[in-house]
Parts: C-alpha cells; structure tokens; sequence
C-alpha cells in the first residue's frame, strides 16, 4: 500500500486515467481538446490523433452547442459544478447519453487554465440553459464578468458585435485585451484598487476612455462596473457602451456654444458652473477653467450675489425658457470689478446627469447708452412738440376769435353800404345813364358776395366751438337734407339715392353741413344738358365707415385735387358757378375734426367723387 502522505508518482497518474473507464478529457478556454485518455477517443470513434485538438463543441448535438458555454461560466466562477447528465455526439454521429462532472485545471498560481470532463455513459437526460448567460444576452450593452484574476469567464453578445471577437477568443482571456495599449500599464492597478474596494460606480470619472476592437481599432466607452460577491469569490460585472455617436453629439454641442454671439454658460441645480464658451471669457475676462467648478455667482455684483441661490431654487423647480429678470435691471460684472448691464435668457437642459440650466448672456451697455440717448432725445421732442402744439392752439383759437369778431364788426358797415347801394339802385337805375347802371349793378353784386365770404368765414370759425357729442342718425339727417334741398332738387330734375346710412357719436349741426355741402356742390357743378345723379354709399371698416359722394357733373382736373379743400380757392368764377369758395373747407374742418380724412377721385366732364371717413365710437350703434 501508498502511503496517505506520499505523492503518486507522475506515471501513476498517467496509469490510472489510461485504464479508468471513464472519459477524461482536457480541454483549454477557448474549447479545444488538449487531453484524451483510451475511454474517450474509443466511446467517441475517434483515434487519439482526431480527437487531440479537436473543438469540444463538435461533440455536442447542434441543440445543446450552448451547454460547453455554461460549463465554462461555472469553472470560470469557481462554482462547485455536480454531476449533470448530458447528450454527447460521435464519430459515426451516434449520440451518447452520458453523466458529466467538470472541474478547472488550474496552473501553479491557481489560475484556470481549462477544464477537466469526466463522462460516463448513461440514460438520456435533459439539461437546463445558463441562467445567468440569459439574462446577459437581454442587456442593451457589452456585458463583460471578469474574476479576481483579470480574466473574462463571461460575454455576451453585444461585447462580440462591439468589440468584434467571438465569445471562444476572449473567454479566459485578461481584461487588457480589450483596452488599447497606451492603458494597460495603468489599467492593472485600477483592476486591483477596485477588487480591494469593490462598490458600483461609473469608471473614469473625469477623462476620457476607450474601448479597443480585434482589427485595433479604438472608440470612446463609458463602463460601469458592479461587483458580484458569490460563495466561490468575488467578480466584477463591467456594462460597456460605445459613445461615439454621443461624442459626436457633444462636439456639435460645444461647437454650437463657441459660435454662439453671446456668452454661454451651463450651470447644474447648485449653481456651479460646468461648461462656458469663449465668450464668456471674452465678456468676463476670466479664463475658462477659472470658471468651471466656480458657483455663478462669482459673475454678479456683490448685492445680487445673497438672493440669487433662492431665485435659482425657484427656477429648478418651475424650468422653462424664459428671459430672467423681466422688469428688473440685471447686471455682470468683470474678473477686474466692472459693472456692466446685461440680458439673461435662461433654458432647462435635460441630461444623463440631471438637470442643467443654459443661460445666454448678453452685454446691453450700447443698447443702454442708445435708450438713454433715445429717451433724452424722446423727452426734449416732446418738450417742443407741447410747446409747439401750445403756441398753435393759441393762434388758431386767436384767429379763431379774429375771424368771428372780424365777421361779426364787418357786418355792421357792411349792411350799411348793402342798404345804401339798393337805395341808389332802387332810386336812379334808369335815371342816370347805361354806364352809371352798370356801376349800381357791380356795387350792389360785390356788397352781396363780401356778405357771402363774411357769413362763411363766421360759420368756419364756429365749427368745432360744439363740444358736445352725441348720437346721430346719418341716414335720417340726409333724408332732412333732401327735403331741405327739394327746390333746388325739382329745378335741375336730380336723381339722387343713398345706402343705409350709420349712426354714429359726433355733432348734429356739423355733420349736417358737410353731408349739405356735399350734396348741393353735386347739384350746383351739374352738365347742363345732363340729368343730374347723385350716389351716396358707405362701407364699414375695422374703425371708421367711409363715405362715398358720386355725381355725374363737370368734374375736376387732377391737378387740383389739393387746391379745392383750402379756403376761398375758386376753380370758376362768379359768371359760371356762384359760391365762396369756402364750402370743401368746411368740409375738411368737419371731417378732420371727427377724427377722419378727405379726398377726391374725379375725371374732367364725367363727374367726381368726394370720398370721406368718420371713426367709429365705442358707443356708435349699428
């Protein structure tokens, strides 16, 4: 007999496994067959030369090709792997129904290296799939479990599309394959402080890392790793996400803030700054890192600096785009202590880390200095314009009171001559000669024109005297108009119709003039072998109707469309058509005096049309 504490002799070993009916095999991490004894390459069909090198997979039926997986993730987890019955696959593609039990081959340092199956064959037998590889293979990113040695024991297949190897060539591979060269070094001891600490937490805080492909190709990731604490140890998950696209994204990002016109800067719900652009520095003078980490307040003037973390707690709370500061006068203020005015846009940034708030800044000093200038310029404008608009509605109220007292004290003398002139008319026409009569005549016709121009002149200066306003039927007053105008209407056989008409806020006795004088001018510049037509229509408007006067009559040359609204302007004389000259300038004064305008459309021979607006009132009724 052997002692218990002597070691077997190395040709023992080789003598049991070669006369053991069992099927041993060895086999590396990637599945290769390294090792057959006798039992194996004759239960298989396969000399021993077939079989060494071999991949183990190949003796596994296509449906339980996922078995050697599960296998390598439970040596590979150091799990404590019973027995299990399987299905097995040989040369001549019989199917063998065995009872398998793995275990690690390890080297000197106790790293695995492979795996040890022992096979027996048994009855047929069902295997249940690796529920840990499952849920794996569910994960949206590279899901890579490494143990305490560095090494990949499990992938999914998100880290063979990522990183472009199958699941055979990194299994049992360290975890350095997958990072580029230029960290390695560096890696190793990060791999080891974090099994010394272990706790879930993103990698590389602060920098920059990159994942590195089989061809060598390299690309930004972000990892987060979490330990698994097992009874066979401790291993470490790592999720890895390739963020290219999400780098790209941030590039377009800051590429936008630095083209930006104003200063930009991004601030978390603390108020510390965590991005400003080039203008920033530009507007505040600081450097850029001397501002990354600062609170904002750092850019306001020392007042604002206690209320401004209330203010930014209330806008966390209610984000949205707005301009801050509506109503208020906001101010910067520069790394050497210069104030200066500014505008504020603020807008929420969602983001993986939270929400961040992006504030446009805008220096408003030139603006500033223009509003001064403007509102300086705005106030002595209206300075002048008071004055002004005082100094005129004296003089007009001056003349106003010259023409009524001229018109008024002219009328005393003037009846007087009117009063003797018919008197001599009355007494000598006839009794003197031819040319004496035509001086009585030319006397007696100038006395009564100059009492035309003074009742006209003292009815312009009395318009607009009413204060008063109310409301007026302008359909009914026109229809009093025609009836006052009957004579006049019978002796020329004038047609004359009219829309339905408003009401509307004004004076009676004004309205009634410009409407009168309207009407009796259509009349009174008729075509003499023409039938007189007069039409009056209206349209209403958003804030005023606009009435239109059309006649068929003589009409007026364009060029003086200006000249017939100023007072005592004629365009005939007394021979051809009687007037003053003064009835349009009622008209205007009425018109303009009611809030509206005037003006005429007309063609020569064929008749005009006196176009005029009222504005509407409040109070005006339909």
């Amino acid at each position: 007999m052997v002692s218990a504490n002597k070691k077997i002799p190395k040709e023992k070993h080789s003598h049991i496994l070669n006369s053991s009916q069992e099927m041993i095999l060895g086999i590396d991490l990637a599945g290769k067959i390294t090792y057959c004894n006798p039992a194996a390459w004759e239960a298989y069909g396969y000399t021993k030369a077939e079989l060494i090198g071999k991949n183990y997979m190949s003796l596994f039926p296509r449906e339980r090709e996922i078995e050697f997986d599960t296998i390598r993730s439970s040596v590979l987890f150091l799990e404590k792997v019973s027995p299990f019955e399987s299905v097995r696959l040989g040369k001549n593609g019989k199917l063998l129904k065995v009872a398998s039990l793995v275990s690690p081959i390890k080297d000197d340092k106790g790293k695995i290296i492979g795996i040890s199956s022992m096979e027996r064959e048994i009855r047929e037998f069902s295997m249940a799939e690796s529920k840990s590889q499952a849920l794996l293979e569910t994960a949206p990113d590279a899901m890579v479990i490494v143990n305490n040695f560095g090494q990949i024991i499990l992938v999914n297949a998100q880290t063979e599309y990522l990183f472009k190897y199958t699941r055979n060539e990194l299994l049992g591979k360290e975890i350095e394959t997958l990072i580029p060269s230029r960290f390695i070094k560096k890696h190793k001891p990060h791999r080891d402080g974090f099994f010394n600490a272990p706790k879930t937490r993103s990698m590389g805080h602060g920098f920059d890392l990159y994942g590195r492909k089989k061809n060598g190709d390299e690309f930004p990731v972000e990892i987060s790793l979490s330990p698994l604490k097992t009874e066979e140890g401790l291993f470490v998950s790592a999720a890895i996400r390739d963020t290219t696209e999400s780098k790209k994204a941030e590039k377009r990002f800051r590429d936008l803030l630095e083209s930006a016109p104003d200063a930009m800067i991004i601030v978390d719900n603390g108020g510390v700054i965590k991005v400003a652009n080039l203008q920033t520095d530009k507007l505040f003078g600081y450097k850029r890192q001397e501002l990354i980490g600062r609170r904002i307040e750092i850019l306001m003037p020392d007042r604002f600096q206690k209320g401004h973390p209330g203010l930014m707690q209330h806008y966390f709370s209610n984000p949205k785009t707005r301009e801050m500061g509506s109503g208020l006068e906001l101010f910067g203020i520069t790394k050497r202590g210069k104030e200066f005015p500014i505008e504020i846009s603020l807008s929420p940034l969602e983001t993986q880390e939270g929400l961040l708030v992006s504030a446009a800044i805008r220096d408003i000093s030139d603006k500033k200095r223009m509003e001064k200038k403007l509102k300086e310029a705005n106030f002595d404008l209206e300075a002048k314009v008071k004055q002004r608009t005082s100094q005129l509605e004296r003089q007009n109220k001056e003349l106003e009171q010259f023409a009524y007292i001229a018109s008024h004290d002219l009328q005393e003398p003037l009846r007087t001559i009117s009063s003797m002139t018919d008197l001599l008319a009355r007494e000598y026409t006839g009794k003197l000669d031819a040319q004496a009569d035509q001086y009585l005549k030319y006397t007696t016709d100038a006395s009564q024109r100059m009492s035309d121009l003074i009742k006209g002149l003292l009815i312009y200066s009395r318009i607009g005297r009413i204060k008063s306003k109310k409301i007026v039927d302008c359909h009914q007053l026109v229809g009093d108009i025609i009836q006052d105008l009957n004579a006049m209407i019978k002796e020329s056989g004038a047609r004359i119709t009219t829309d339905k008409l408003p009401k509307l806020k004004g004076s009676e006795q004004e309205l009634k003039v410009l409407f009168q004088n309207m009407i009796s001018n259509a009349l009174k510049f008729r075509v003499r072998q023409r039938t007189p037509e007069v039409t009056i229509v209206v349209k209403e408007k958003k804030d005023e109707y606009e009435f239109s006067v059309t006649d068929n009559g003589i009409g007026i040359d364009p060029k003086y469309f200006k000249k017939i609204f100023i007072i005592f302007q004629r365009l005939h004389t007394q021979s051809e058509f009687k007037g003053s000259g003064i009835g349009l300038s009622h008209c205007k004064k009425i018109v303009e005096l009611h809030g509206g305008r005037i003006w005429i459309t007309s063609t020569e021979g064929l008749g005009s049309t006196f176009h005029f607006t009222l504005r509407k009132h409040k109070t005006t009724l339909s």
